[in-house]
């Protein structure tokens, strides 16, 4: 199966921009959208997107799925910030379908959550999702129906700045993904009994079960390739190389590292924060960092995303030109998995934007919690059904104060919108998902300014399935 993502794409030019060294780099604006910014776009930009089943090379082993055009990941869309983005969904599968554009604040009728924002793409039909790009940074498109996204539907979502202020010679897209979709007649029976629902249900599969999580993946994947015939970036020596690292994962959360190299994080989420340097990082589900990469180091080096839990490394390997070497062996982990690791408190927000300082005007205590191997959140102590949704008055400046009291990791991602995460630094970092680890408390602010039903949930696909998503109402 043909690799949809253009690996690397040389940006000379833009070594210009910041006319200096990429040891002091300055890093742009921050626009976060309001709904009166959300129309009159600059141009347009067109993509047509099938979804079909498909077949997927993962090494020695041949599997069905379902994905888009035909690849894994689906097709690396691109366009620049203010732009409209046009996108034609053709859907050929034998079940409905939609699309969230994750992490980008648009107008709620295009975000992608069946039954709440928009009827299901119901087989055999078309959808055209059109809308502004008020942001750059890096995003992507997933399905948001059933657990479709644990069958291959999703892909990136690139967007420029007008003036991109990062200096780089070159630019890699990796997409980490866990996967057992095809591996065993059980998992892919399951898959496909999900995909009949709507995605937006509390799904209570398979004779009133719920979803399971799997206790382990077969496989971990970047760019859609195994560890046993990975991805292959070439480098030059001298270049600086930018990173994008999605984590489009249903329940695995991954720590990335290269071998013999630093990393400059650069970005959380999309959003710039100020420059910090770590051997590694830790990714949840759904989050997304952008790294600067020095190439100062010739060889062949293991680019490695060890899971959370058990299970084979995703891996890729880094090959400087002219470099001769044998690629190390599927299972070395770097000794950079074991160094500095990145921590939400070394994150600063960077280009003069945050969430307006003093009392929100609404502060709710967010619990997630788990019974019986379902999931469910509480907000001020009640539970809030999802056709009950929390109402917000539009512009109100809220709080979230989240505490995980069960014994998971949640990734929770608020639709529609940036929170701030509060670290400590009295500056932290703009974000749409946050990893919540079991015990632990995060605050987060957030201006309620673009109206409509959103969904705030776990990305954890099975932990979402269980009932882990709440709806909140902007009016």
């Amino acid at each position: 199966m043909r690799s949809s993502i253009r690996q690397q794409a040389t940006r000379r030019e833009f070594l210009q921009l910041v006319g200096g060294s990429t040891a002091a780099l300055t890093l742009g604006d921050l626009g976060i959208a309001h709904a009166a910014n959300l129309l009159a776009p600059d141009s347009v930009t067109d993509y047509a997107l099938t979804a079909a089943p498909t077949r997927v090379s993962l090494g020695s082993r041949n599997v069905s799925t379902i994905g888009f055009n035909e690849s894994l990941p689906g097709p690396l869309l691109r366009t620049t910030e203010g732009d409209r983005l046009h996108v034609d969904v053709n859907n050929n599968l034998s079940t409905s379908t939609t699309i969230h554009w994750h992490g980008i604040p648009i107008v709620n009728k295009m975000d992608g959550v069946p039954g709440l924002t928009q009827s299901p793409i119901r087989s055999g039909s078309t959808f055209t999702y059109d809308f502004k790009v008020p942001v750059s940074g890096t995003y992507w498109y997933h399905s948001h129906s059933s657990a479709q996204l644990d069958r291959g539907m999703y892909g990136p979502l690139i967007v420029d700045p007008k003036r991109e202020p990062l200096s780089y010679d070159r630019e890699v897209v990796l997409v980490l993904d866990d996967w057992r979709d095809g591996i065993g007649k059980r998992s892919h029976a399951l898959l496909s009994l999900y995909e009949c629902q709507t995605g937006f249900e509390r799904h209570t599969a398979e004779a009133g079960r719920p979803p399971v999580e799997p206790a382990s993946f077969p496989y971990h994947l970047i760019n859609g390739k195994a560890a046993q015939n990975p991805t292959q970036i070439s480098v030059n020596r001298g270049e600086v190389v930018r990173f994008r690292i999605i984590n489009a994962g249903s329940a695995t959360v991954y720590r990335v590292a290269l071998a013999g190299h630093r990393m400059r994080v650069t970005h959380a989420d999309g959003q710039p924060v100020a420059p910090v340097d770590v051997d590694a990082l830790d990714i949840g589900m759904a989050e997304r960092y952008d790294v600067l990469v020095h190439a100062n180091h010739p060889g062949v080096w293991q680019l490695a995303a060890q899971p959370s839990a058990r299970g084979p490394l995703a891996r890729a390997i880094v090959r400087y030109n002219g470099s001769s070497g044998a690629a190390p062996p599927a299972h070395f982990k770097p000794k950079q998995l074991k160094g500095k690791v990145l921590k939400y408190g070394m994150l600063r927000t960077s280009g003069g934007y945050g969430i307006p300082s003093g009392k929100p005007d609404m502060t709710m205590y967010v619990s997630l919690r788990s019974r019986f191997g379902a999931f469910y959140m509480t907000f001020n102590g009640r539970v809030l059904p999802v056709d009950q949704p929390l109402h917000i008055p539009r512009n109100t400046h809220v709080r979230f104060i989240i505490t995980n009291a069960s014994g998971q990791i949640h990734p929770m991602h608020l639709h529609g919108h940036f929170f701030q995460l509060a670290n400590g630094t009295g500056n932290g970092p703009m974000k749409d998902t946050v990893n919540v680890n079991p015990s632990q408390s995060f605050t987060v602010d957030w201006i309620a300014n673009n109206p409509g039903k959103w969904v705030f949930h776990c990305h954890n696909l099975y932990h979402m399935l269980n009932g882990l998503m709440n709806v909140i109402s902007i009016t």
